[in-house]
């Protein structure tokens, strides 16, 4: 109750919203090489004092931890291409839709979306970077095989995608 009514937990939510948003780009300190890939994660700092709070607030944020391991450069790069990439996937997404096929395209786009930005995808998230791709491979291959009864360009029989 006090983590959200107490002054300091309301605090502690405004940061922690504002450091998966915006994080990436305001909280890591500049560096042209970074600390070094693996370097925010725990097993990094074994045997040192202080390791919990060093590592705290990098294991709960991918988007963070990525721009501190590979240095500011390469770090908001990758964090560009990241959100570039998922925001075409949401406009393709609605251009899937538009075009009259399926309509299950937009919300897995927008959970996709919130899941890539915010979720672990480089560190050990085996399950939730492929869960990622799965999602988007069904997305193209709503675009690349449309489900368009009205559509005339072929015979329902030509495509196994394609119903009547």
């Amino acid at each position: 109750m006090d983590r959200l009514t107490g002054e300091s937990g309301k605090a502690d939510i405004k940061g922690r919203l504002a450091d998966g948003l915006i994080g990436w780009a305001t909280e890591p300190q500049f560096s042209l090489i970074g600390a070094g890939i693996g370097m925010g994660v725990d097993a990094s700092h074994v045997g040192n004092a202080d390791t919990y709070n060093f590592t705290y607030n990098l294991s709960e944020a991918d988007t963070i931890r990525t721009v501190m391991e590979l240095g500011t450069p390469v770090g908001l790069f990758y964090m560009l291409s990241r959100i570039a990439l998922l925001t075409g996937m949401l406009i393709l997404a609605v251009r899937v839709t538009r075009s009259g096929s399926s309509p299950h395209v937009i919300p897995l786009a927008v959970c996709l979306f919130a899941q890539a930005y915010q979720g672990d995808l480089t560190r050990a998230a085996t399950m939730t970077a492929s869960q990622v791709m799965v999602g988007y491979a069904f997305i193209l291959s709503a675009h690349y095989y449309p489900d368009n009864a009205t559509s005339l360009e072929f015979p329902a029989g030509d495509s196994f995608t394609r119903s009547v």
